[in-house]
């Protein structure tokens, strides 16, 4: 066992030195960073409105803070890193002493306490939230991100109170590491309850239950655990358009429709690992998932925080318990898609598997890098899933590892959120960088899924550019966290912000960035990141003083009107900046293949779900086996029959658009 947490305190050293090597971090920041990912992507916690600190006080070392409005709660995250390669234990006696200086460090500090720090240091914005706020708080949720292994038979949770505020205090260590690995942690939502229910059917893959929950019981379960109920897919989306549906509400709210609140709502649908099921009664439930119906559980939520009654109010649930535990996440995937296509489908639904991923790894596995004209072994190492590149490694020898890190460099690691940040940067979008991981790939995904399909492929200059973008940014991640104007915080809204400014004024004065000139030297310009550190002294300074009213800057900064603010920065780039060219004329758009509109594919996926629930597929079936249709392919055929028999739920780009050039044909021939 001691050997086992030693091998994983090492893993995890391997990561925590890749995001130094990256993004110019510390070792506690990094740290931080790798458990973020980890709690955020399995649903445990939410970066929507998450603030880094990156701060001592009082010998301890806060890493950031989140505020989850919905519910009410405040989270507090402070690092506890240890260098050496032995792993030291944490007792249950030394996390008390640590939460108790935590919170008396933070609790009800006084103005003259919070003038200490510097007007650019988010850590006063946490100390107001903590005392001239607290009352907006019902809930404050601290967590100690370790790489020690915590040592108690009581679990690594504690619950305090202090000051009538309710404390939970979690503890993140080596073991937590490696149950966030395996996504474990959420299985760990186990719920003991008494629902009848009825059994629908069972085979070997599965087995599907109906049932109803009341608005209260719901609302429980969601105080509980919070958006760890909603699968991935669910919790992204459903962030990004909004939490609130005023139908919703408004039916709990009128005395007269709330009573019809079940007929009206389309229900939820659910996945588990297990259940517990006998007499027609569900006992407990595993592993529960909430893979469509979103809005519906989080916006009863929000009325029964609202103090609006609930009596009455019920909700349909069909809950599907999968067998095949190994590949449980390919169905809870397959099962939320599919369920989903009932509403309105975006592109950016479409995205987690779509060619652009796909794409990106099989060019990230070819494209070698060159630096001045010399073609080195290295290459990009492209992570479709996180951790990819870790696991990669897991069964090589220390030889083949090595050979394997020759040709991917640790600094070459790149995933989709690296990119989604500096895409939106480039293109001038800070303000979405600034709301969160996830919540930046979403609307990273929503315009690039509609530029790249296998009509118009993604190309080796595409893929130089977007990793020339990468560099760009981690280059000035590093720049600003050394800098002599820099206060200490907002460095990822700095870093966005100021690349958002510059891209503008270039764009203004007719130049661009060369990102030739990036990938070719895999550096960026000493001249260039000056340029970028003169504008990002006036960026930093107008981010730490928003405009009266906004005294959350980590809150400003997610707003378009912080970014039209920050345009309005009088500076002018400076000329010849090596890096950079002017544009002669307007480029014309590059010719792909097969051409047509940029989201011509997802289009047709879009227009083919919709139109699954008329009556379309078996006419348009009908149409093609009569004696006037004209000529269609029998594969051509074999889809249409497969759509007319529901076996096409979520069509691929290419059996969509068969089914639109078929509809399209047969209109013509009078259909």
């Amino acid at each position: 066992m001691a050997d086992s947490y030693i091998a994983l305190k090492r893993d995890l050293q391997e990561e925590i030195d890749l995001r130094n090597e990256a993004h110019g971090e510390s070792s506690n920041m990094s740290l931080f960073g790798v458990y973020l990912d980890m709690l955020s992507s399995s649903g445990q916690i939410s970066d929507d409105d998450l603030t880094m600190i990156d701060s001592r006080n009082h010998g301890i070392h806060y890493a950031a803070f989140a505020r989850d409005i919905e519910r009410s709660e405040i989270h507090l995250f402070f690092t506890d890193y240890e260098s050496g390669s032995n792993v030291e234990k944490i007792y249950k006696k030394d996390l008390a002493e640590i939460s108790s200086s935590v919170l008396s460090s933070c609790l009800n500090r006084s103005q003259s306490d919070k003038d200490l720090f510097d007007p650019g240091d988010p850590i006063r914005e946490l100390l107001d939230d903590l005392s001239d706020r607290l009352s907006k708080w019902s809930r404050l949720v601290v967590w100690m991100t370790s790489n020690k292994l915590f040592s108690s038979r009581d679990g690594s949770t504690l619950n305090i109170s202090k000051g009538g505020l309710d404390v939970v205090v979690n503890c993140v260590d080596l073991a937590y590491y490696k149950s966030l690995l395996t996504d474990r942690k959420v299985s760990e939502i186990a719920i003991s309850t008494e629902i009848p229910a009825l059994k629908v059917l069972q085979n070997d893959a599965y087995s599907s239950y109906l049932f109803s929950l009341s608005g209260y019981e719901l609302s429980s379960y969601y105080d509980q655990y919070g958006k760890r109920l909603l699968e991935s897919n669910v919790r992204t989306f459903l962030s990004l358009r909004g939490n609130t549906n005023k139908g919703i509400y408004n039916t709990i709210h009128s005395d007269e429709e709330r009573p019809f609140f079940f007929a009206y709502n389309n229900g939820l649908t659910a996945t588990a690992s297990k259940i517990e099921f006998s007499n027609s009664t569900i006992r407990s439930i595993s592993d529960l998932q909430i893979v469509n119906g979103g809005q519906t559980m989080s916006t009863i939520y929000k009325a029964w925080k609202d103090g609006k009654n609930l009596e009455g109010v019920h909700v349909q649930i069909k809950l599907t318990v999968l067998h095949d535990l190994e590949n449980k996440d390919v169905f809870v995937s397959r099962i939320s898609r599919f369920a989903n296509t009932q509403n309105k489908v975006s592109n950016s639904d479409f995205f987690s598997n779509s060619y652009y991923h796909r794409r990106m790894k099989e060019l990230s596995g070819t494209i070698r890098v060159s630096v001045d004209g010399q073609i080195t072994p290295e290459k990009w190492f492209y992570e479709r899933v996180r951790g990819e590149y870790q696991n990669e490694q897991t069964f090589l020898t220390q030889a083949q590892k090595n050979k394997f890190r020759k040709q991917f460099p640790q600094a070459k690691s790149v995933d989709k959120i690296a990119i989604a940040k500096a895409y939106l940067s480039v293109n001038e979008l800070p303000h979405l960088v600034s709301k969160g991981a996830q919540l930046c790939f979403a609307e990273f995904a929503k315009r690039v899924a509609d530029l790249h399909d296998e009509e118009r492929i993604l190309d080796e200059n595409d893929f130089k550019q977007i990793i020339s973008q990468v560099i760009l940014f981690r280059s000035f991640e590093k720049i600003v966290s050394s800098a002599n104007w820099y206060t200490g915080g907002y460095r990822a809204q700095t870093v966005a912000y100021t690349i958002s400014l510059l891209s503008h004024k270039l764009k203004k004065s007719n130049m661009t960035i060369n990102w030739s000139s990036i990938w070719n030297g895999q550096v960026v310009s000493e001249s260039l990141l000056k340029e970028l550190s003169r504008f990002g002294r006036e960026v930093h300074e107008m981010l730490i003083n928003p405009p009266v009213g906004n005294p959350n800057i980590g809150t400003y900064s997610k707003k378009e009107p912080c970014w039209i603010r920050i345009q309005t920065i009088a500076l002018i780039p400076e000329k010849g900046i090596i890096g950079v060219r002017y544009i002669e004329s307007t480029p014309k758009p590059r010719s792909r293949k097969g051409g047509g509109h940029p989201d011509k594919g997802i289009a047709a996926q879009m227009r083919v779900v919709e139109l699954a629930s008329s009556g379309m597929p078996k006419k348009l079936l009908n149409f093609y086996n009569s004696q006037y249709a004209p000529g269609i392919r029998d594969r051509d055929k074999g889809v249409l029959s497969s759509w007319s028999l529901g076996r096409i739920a979520y069509p691929s780009e290419a059996q969509a658009k068969i089914i639109i050039q078929a509809i399209k044909k047969a209109e013509e021939a009078g259909m």
